[in-house]
């Protein structure tokens, strides 16, 4: 996956959450072909960027933000793969 997609992806997420669950973690990981390391070492980057310290969530709050970086993610990988798609189909129509 390309750099400027992977950074999207991951800035979207940080959207939801600057403090992923492994679950979450593991999903970006193997969605974004990068390794669970490197998902959390940018997660910590961003949160140093934003000055983010701490986070005090219940456990809900914790559930519903796993289940929003689910979708989130579901739905972008799937919005990059159309536009690919599409766009290797309009090059071979056009002759290219």
């Amino acid at each position: 996956m390309d750099l400027p997609v992977l950074r999207e992806i991951l800035e979207a997420v940080s959207g939801i959450t600057v403090f992923p669950r492994e679950g979450s973690i593991a999903v970006l990981a193997h969605h974004l072909g990068m390794t669970p390391q490197n998902v959390r070492l940018w997660f910590e980057h961003r949160r140093m960027l934003l000055g983010v310290e701490a986070q005090e969530a219940s456990e809900v709050d914790a559930d519903m933000q796993e289940y929003q970086v689910y979708q989130l993610v579901d739905t972008l990988i799937n919005n990059h793969a159309y536009q690919q798609y599409y766009a290797a189909k309009l090059c071979a129509q056009m002759g290219g």
